[in-house]
């Protein structure tokens, strides 16, 4: 394949050699009309979109009948983009890969302060596997199925209305899904993580903030070093620890084995009143309270801050351990 003759390279798929051929001429003798670029490529279902950008926001959806690609600035809206950016586009077969680099590294304070950053949209075919990256910016992907891995070093991270698999990593902020389905696999290391509608199992960590989890069709697991979690109701087994603060969960079934821990606060579970589990219950800071309305089974030597027996027969172990507070298990009426 030959050089790239300007500041953008592109490198199309054969059906789409036309329009970018045209489009590549206009950008060699107009730079000016650079502040935004568009590209469009065509593909079927069951593809992939590859983005690794710098300084840049990345907006994914899904419902289209190819790729679009809109790029445009963030701030200084008329500068161009290919003065501060290398942008390059590549098309082989279904993938399409978008890479934006900053040309002078030395600079980069300046694009957030001066020059502004970019903001990428993609709109892509419903059924479409979705790979992106960027080191300066937020992610948002939305109504695509397939497998989605979205990573940034500097902002949220946000998923709406994806059926299937999720990896989700930021460095400095927020994580937020909602309407997923498949595994839900999710850390920050500065921020909160808020899950709505969660259809799949759930992984969840956080270094710096709170887990909260509306509702979860499966299992959660769920670790803060620096936060509460909440589990306002999840369809099955709960682990969930924290070095820092509360936990408070309600389960709607329970058929898998269940542990919260805690080294600083208060644990609080919400059970149906004819669940049968095995319960280990023991805190340093505090009092463990089991709701009258389960018939516990004592073994061994127990105490107002340790419980060890069966509750409604048996079942699944629950697990709560707290060094710094009360532990209560109650009853949750459907």
């Amino acid at each position: 394949m030959p050089e790239p003759t300007s500041k953008e390279a592109i490198a199309m798929h054969p059906q789409s050699r036309t329009r970018a051929s045209l489009a590549a001429a206009a950008i060699a003798t107009a730079s000016f009309a650079n502040a935004s670029i568009e590209r469009e490529f065509a593909v079927s279902a069951g593809g992939r979109l590859v983005v690794d950008a710098e300084a840049s926001d990345v907006y994914v959806s899904g419902g289209a009948e190819e790729v679009r690609v809109a790029i445009a600035r963030r701030g200084s809206r008329d500068a161009d983009i290919l003065e501060d950016f290398d942008v390059d586009f590549r098309h082989a077969g279904d993938q399409v890969e978008v890479t934006v680099r900053v040309r002078d590294r030395s600079v980069w304070r300046r694009f957030w302060r001066d020059r502004g950053h970019l903001r990428i949209e993609a709109h892509v075919p419903h059924e479409f596997d979705a790979s992106v990256q960027t080191s300066g910016g937020d992610l948002r992907v939305t109504r695509l199925t397939g497998e989605t891995d979205a990573r940034t070093s500097g902002g949220d991270l946000r998923f709406e209305d994806v059926d299937g698999p999720i990896r989700g990593r930021t460095s400095g902020g927020d994580i937020r899904l909602d309407g997923t389905t498949g595994l839900a696999d999710v850390e920050t290391s500065g921020g909160d993580i808020d899950l709505g509608d969660i259809g799949g199992e759930v992984q969840a960590k956080t270094s710096g903030g709170d887990i909260t989890v509306e509702h979860a069709a499966a299992s959660v697991r769920a670790t803060t070093t620096g936060g509460d979690i909440t589990i306002h109701q999840a369809a099955d087994g709960v682990q969930a620890k924290t070095s820092g603060g509360r936990v408070r969960a309600t389960l709607t079934t329970l058929t898998q084995a269940s542990s919260l821990t805690s080294s600083g606060g208060s644990l609080t579970l919400h059970l149906p009143e004819r669940a049968a589990f095995d319960i280990d219950a023991k805190t340093s800071g505090g009092r463990v309270t089991i709701a009258e309305a389960f018939a516990v089974t004592t073994r061994g030597t127990n105490s107002k801050n340790k419980v060890s027996g069966t509750v409604n027969g048996g079942g699944p172990d629950v697990h709560l351990r707290t060094s710094g507070g009360a532990i209560r298990v109650q009853t949750h009426r459907r």
